[in-house]
């Protein structure tokens, strides 16, 4: 392959699937401007493609069209490469924190423009991440939402997993120690955050960027259900991180342990349990972004 062309990564199965359409209308996009487009639906395939040192030399970007999880994927493969969105998922926190449209054809002309800029990329027991990752709580959401998940997935479907959570989940201490500090910090919640940005919009670490080779921990202390909806009520209000029983750390290397296994959410899909090194990737994504895009 000796001309620019383009990879587009499609998971079937993110959100709802009525957005389907866009995906056509982004290849109709890209190849009225004369680019090589190639839809890949096996992740296998497209990873034997890109073992072909021209195709990978003339490869413009690769693009991750589906959800958070999609792009995770992606970056977890192939974090070398030129990335754009196409946000298919139930809540594209990344296309939201950075603008990307949810039209395949602005997502072309994005592309077409081509500004991008340098992301921050972290690792949880070898696994890449560009969010965040949650430990006890939510994580135990997740995961009771991916035992029942025969395909594409509404908000509606995580009602249930979050009603069972509230009445049966135990909140063990989980313990989590920077790389430079003897003491750990301990609580029923811990999110470990790369970008800030959470489900519903909500902003756990204010002071969160995802290009300063930091991560930012919020620890939650407490062992019921109600302390969560206190904190959530807090999160709303933006007051949690003023909050007494809410502990901030920054770092680049953190560790997690508990006594009992704690379930484990990476960017909104279920990882597996602790214990857990999470920690910054050294190799940065580029990422495509809008060029109306403002940067906090």
């Amino acid at each position: 392959m000796d001309r620019p062309w383009i990879a587009i990564q499609r998971n079937r199965i993110s959100g709802s699937g009525k957005r389907k359409r866009e995906v056509l209308r982004l290849i109709e996009f890209l190849r009225q401007q004369g680019l090589k487009t190639i839809l890949f639906s096996d992740r296998e395939k497209l990873d034997k493609k890109l073992e072909h040192p021209n195709a990978r030399k003339n490869l413009k970007c690769l693009v991750a069209a589906g959800g958070d999880g999609t792009i995770r994927d992606v970056v977890g493969r192939h974090s070398s490469l030129p990335l754009a969105v196409l946000p298919l998922g139930t809540e594209n926190l990344i296309a939201r924190h950075y603008g990307i449209p949810t039209s395949g054809t602005d997502v072309g002309e994005m592309i077409q423009y081509g500004r991008t800029c340098e992301v921050d990329v972290g690792l949880v027991n070898g696994h890449r991440f560009m969010i965040m990752v949650g430990i006890g709580f939510d994580a135990e959401i997740v995961r009771r939402a991916e035992e029942t998940r025969s395909g594409n997935i509404s908000r509606l479907r995580y009602l249930k997993p979050i009603l069972s959570t509230l009445w049966k989940y135990r909140y063990p201490e989980i313990r989590i120690r920077s790389e430079d500090s003897s003491e750990p910090a301990a609580g029923g919640q811990v999110l470990v955050i790369n970008l800030n940005a959470y489900a519903f919009r909500l902003s756990m670490a204010s002071n969160a960027r995802n290009d300063d080779g930091l991560l930012n921990v919020r620890v939650f202390e407490g062992e019921s259900g109600f302390k969560i909806f206190r904190f959530l009520y807090k999160v709303l209000r933006l007051k949690h991180e003023s909050l007494s029983d809410v502990k901030s750390l920054r770092g680049n290397k953190f560790s997690i342990e508990s006594d009992v296994p704690v379930p484990i959410q990476v960017d909104g899909d279920f990882l597996g349990f602790t214990p857990a090194e999470i920690s910054i990737d050294p190799q940065k994504v580029s990422l495509f972004i809008p060029k109306s895009f403002q940067a906090n």
